[in-house]
Parts: C-alpha cells; sequence; structure tokens
C-alpha cells in the first residue's frame, strides 16, 4: 500500500519517521509532505495516489487535520484517513468524527505495519490493539499491546523526505531518540498518562543500544550537514551504567556535539563533567514554576529551589550552555508568585530562557485539577484550544492576563534584571498587549537562533512559516465551510 504521513510543521517528526521507516521495512511505499513547503497541498497529495492519508496530531493541531482528511475523502474516493499522536491517545473520541477509518493510541510502529497489511490483503481489521476502528457505522475499541522492549528492531528514522525539503535537510541540528519513556509523574505532561495506559504492558523506560545509536549518527553525519546532534529524550540521564557506556564511546568517535535534556533531580557534578568531556554543548531542564509549593503540589516535579541552583552553578562551571523550559498559568499563580520563576532564572543565570502558557490539556492530571477547581469552566470545547503554547489561555482567572503579558516579556526580563520593576508595571496594561507580543517574537527569534546554534535567517524563515501554519491550523470547520 501507498502511505502518505501529512504534516504542517516544518520540524523533524521522529514519530513520523520511525512510522515510515518500519513501513518501508514491511513491504510498503511510504511519503512525509508538509504543507507549508508546497504550493498546492491537495494537488501534490492527490499526485501521489496515495491508499492511506495519515496524520500525527497534538490537541489543538487536530482541528487541520480533520479539516484536510474531510477534504481528501471527498475527493478521493476509497481513500483511507488514519490519525495517531498524542491527541489520539488521550481523546479516543476522534475516531467518531465520520472521515475517519481509524485511529492510533501510544506506539504505533508494530500496530500501522499490522493495519495496512490487513487492509492491504482484504482483511477486517477491527481487532488490532491500539487501534480504534469505525466500520459500517460500528465502533471498534481495542487494548493496547506492550510496549516494544528491544528499540534496536526498529530501523533508523526515514529521513528521505529530507531530499524534498532542502529546508530540512540543511539544518545543521538534527533530532534522535536514545530512549522512550519517563517514569515521573508531573501532572501536566503526556507520559503521566501514558504510564497509566500502559500499566503491566513493559518496561516503561527503554533505551536502544549504543552501537545502534552511533551509527545512526554516522549515518546522519555522513548524508547531512550535521553540526548538532539533538536527544530529545524526557530522560537521557537517567540509567547511569548506559549513559556512562554512551559517553565513552561517544568520546571515541568523531561526533559532532550534542545537546540533550536532563532532569534536575538527576544532576551531579560528575555527570556534567562527563557530558562536557564527551561533547555536550546544550542542556534543557525543566524549572515550569520558581514556586515551590506550585512545582511540588501541584506539578508534582520533586525538585527543589536549592537543587536548580545547585544544577545551574555546575553547568556554568563546566561551560555549558542551558535553557529552561517555565510556564505561566498555572492554578494558584498569582502575579507575585510568578516572578519567582523569572528571579530564579536570573539567579541561575539561564542562557535560553523560554516560556510557555499553560495548556493543560484534557487527559491529564493538571487538566482535572484546574477544572476541579473551578479555573475552566464547564465542559471544554477541545476544538478551541491553541495549537499553539504562546498565543492565549483557556483558565479563566483574574490574574491570566497579567501572567500572559509576562510570558511574552519573559526572555528579555530574565536577561536584563534591572527591567524588575518595569515589567512588573507593565503586565497590568493589557492594550499594550501588541507591544508585548511584537517583543516575544523578535526575542523568540534570538532564543531560538542561540539554543539551537543555528542563524538568524534560518530560524526567522522557520518562525514565518509555523506562525502561518499555527494560524491556519486553529481555524475551525465551521469557518472554512463559509
Amino acid at each position: 500500500m501507498k502511505i502518505l504521513f501529512l504534516a504542517n510543521t516544518l520540524f523533524d517528526s521522529i514519530g513520523q519517521m520511525y512510522l515510515t521507516a518500519f513501513l518501508k521495512k514491511g513491504g510498503h511505499q511510504c511519503k512525509i509532505l508538509i504543507e507549508c513547503e508546497h504550493r498546492d497541498f491537495i494537488s501534490d497529495i492527490l499526485r501521489e495516489k496515495p491508499d492511506v492519508a495519515a496524520f500525527s496530531i497534538t490537541t489543538g493541531n487536530h482541528l487541520w487535520a480533520i479539516n484536510l482528511g474531510r477534504t481528501l475523502k471527498r475527493i478521493k474516493q476509497g481513500l483511507k484517513i488514519v490519525f495517531g499522536g498524542p491527541h489520539c491517545t488521550f481523546y479516543p473520541q476522534s475516531i467518531s468524527h465520520p472521515d475517519v477509518d481509524a485511529i492510533c493510541i501510544g506506539e504505533g510502529e508494530i500496530a500501522f505495519l499490522e493495519l495496512v497489511n490487513r487492509w492491504e490483503s482484504g482483511e477486517k481489521p477491527t481487532d488490532i490493539a491500539n487501534f480504534c476502528f469505525k466500520e459500517n457505522g460500528n465502533i471498534y475499541r481495542n487494548d493496547v499491546r506492550n510496549y516494544i522492549e528491544d528499540l534496536d528492531i526498529l530501523p533508523f528514522p526515514d529521513r528521505e523526505y529530507y531530499t524534498r525539503y532542502k529546508f530540512l535537510h540543511d539544518y545543521p541540528s538534527k533530532p534522535i531518540m536514545a530512549g522512550r519513556g519517563c517514569p515521573y509523574k508531573c501532572t501536566f505532561c503526556f507520559n503521566d498518562g501514558m504510564n497509566k495506559l500502559y500499566k503491566g504492558k513493559g518496561k516503561t523506560v527503554r533505551y536502544r543500544s549504543v552501537r545502534n545509536i552511533i551509527e545512526e549518527i554516522e549515518h546522519l553525519k555522513k548524508n547531512y550537514p550535521l553540526k548538532t546532534v539533538v536527544f530529545m529524550d524526557d530522560t537521557f540521564a537517567m540509567n547511569k551504567p548506559w549513559l556512562e557506556e554512551f559517553l565513552e564511546n561517544y568520546k571515541k568517535h568523531d561526533l559532532p556535539p550534542f545537546w540533550c535534556q536532563l532532569r534536575v533531580n538527576l544532576v551531579t557534578e560528575d555527570l556534567v563533567k562527563n557530558l562536557s568531556e564527551a561533547g555536550c554543548r546544550r542542556v534543557s531542564l525543566g524549572i515550569e514554576s520558581g514556586n515551590e509549593y506550585i512545582r511540588e503540589k501541584i506539578l508534582h516535579k520533586g525538585i527543589t529551589n536549592e537543587k536548580i541552583i545547585e544544577t545551574g552553578n555546575v553547568l556554568r562551571k563546566y561551560k555549558i550552555k542551558f535553557r529552561t523550559y517555565n510556564m505561566f498559568g498555572l492554578p494558584e499563580e498569582t502575579l507575585d508568585r510568578a516572578f519567582e520563576t523569572v528571579l530564579i532564572n536570573q539567579k541561575i543565570k539561564t542562557d535560553y530562557p523560554w516560556a510557555a502558557i499553560a495548556q493543560p490539556f484534557p487527559g491529564t492530571e493538571l487538566f482535572t485539577y484546574m477544572q476541579d477547581n473551578g479555573m475552566i469552566k464547564g465542559d471544554v470545547d477541545i476544538d478551541k484550544i491553541n495549537t499553539s503554547f504562546f498565543k492565549e489561555s483557556i483558565v479563566q482567572d483574574k490574574e491570566i492576563g497579567k501572567l500572559v503579558n509576562l510570558q511574552k516579556l519573559f526572555y528579555l526580563v530574565v536577561k536584563f534584571p534591572v527591567l524588575n520593576k518595569t515589567v512588573k508595571t507593565l503586565v497590568h496594561y493589557n492594550w499594550l498587549r501588541f507591544l508585548y507580543e511584537a517583543v516575544f517574537k523578535v526575542t523568540y527569534i534570538i532564543n531560538s537562533a542561540g539554543s539551537y546554534n543555528t542563524p538568524i535567517f534560518r530560524t526567522l524563515v522557520h518562525a514565518f512559516k509555523m506562525n502561518k501554519m499555527y494560524s491556519k491550523a486553529n481555524i475551525s470547520e465551521d469557518i472554512q465551510e463559509k
């Protein structure tokens, strides 16, 4: 069968690349098409004559997929529409949409291959684990299968579509997953929900072999202008024996510098020293909030301010630059509590301070908490949740306008503490939102270019395309119908 994976974000989607690689290995034809890189996306899709159109979607981005899927279904008779990704995992009601034939929940490689094999042979797919199906008006819901234990059975992510998109082919940093899974219970994160979904279905955290990862990086170095390897793992430093083996092997090969994500409670001086010696030049840390009560009691991070400060100090000692992830608009967050987030980032001298507007997605514990405590009124229209983390909040709270304004000015005030009093006053004035938006856009470009070690112009082009696609993704069906 011929499967087209359709996307509207100009990023290297690890999930889609693994799926296309696995399906190709199973004897099927696959391509990834990205809308913003096509003048006539519909025509280009139809020219490929696909049997299946597949979408990996997040909440907010699902509207774009629904609209496009409906259009394609009307034009091409017999086309199968398949949804997957976090939105479907936590909102399986997506199967009820009239134009969706199947949705994948959880890990998709083995399940998706089984699906297209059955479709190709004419067999009924209604009992395939990890899938929900709609057939002849009936909906079939199936449990998830066990986690994939041996990640080395998966072929390297299929990056062949880079040859079509020069922008991505030439992008100097490439994402890699060394493993899968996270055991922590952060209330805002999809991992907590995944762990509950897969309870009793295998080991949560799994790693590829070091040899397998090194081979993939060497392949990337040979075939692409690779300057930085970006490890996307949530728990990169959790398995110490694996990490020691990996760092020793990384040093032995002539490989580019790398960037990884660390959890603050796992950081030690020995770890940072070893990372630095192996070629780690940047890390990212999840701070989320500078207020310990919010971070511990509401977000369940299990990290103290003391440990955050200690981590910042040791990273600077070994000259590893770091990015911090933060959120505004959290439960029980006043402007004063939000400013604690500004202050702790200033104290640790964050190189790349990054902040989002908290988006409590349905299916997360944070969403339930906020709904139970009146911060989200009534039934949430999932179609109204914004695709971007930087636009607006669904939270109903008297302080939310100030917190959204502070998010726009976060990078500026962290970098220039002399502005603390000024910014704390300015955020009260919503009529200046246009100014805050302008400041955010400029600082976002500077921040992204620095943290990803890419030229400003390339980052600017990427941001322009993404902003255009985010705006389009949030257009509802009703508006498009008109």
